[in-house]
């Protein structure tokens, strides 16, 4: 995503490791309070 911002409000829940890297598969690493999740597909954590 080349110049392209995304304005939102902050997450209730944000999953991440020791490097700030999204870490998990098996629950959504971005979640709101309005229960919209984000699912970070396997491929973009390695």
């Amino acid at each position: 995503m080349k110049e392209q911002v995304v304005i939102c409000e902050r997450p209730c829940k944000l999953l991440l490791d020791d490097e700030n890297r999204f870490c998990v598969t098996s629950e959504p690493a971005v979640q709101f309070i309005d229960g919209y999740q984000i699912h970070i597909p396997v491929q973009w954590l390695w």
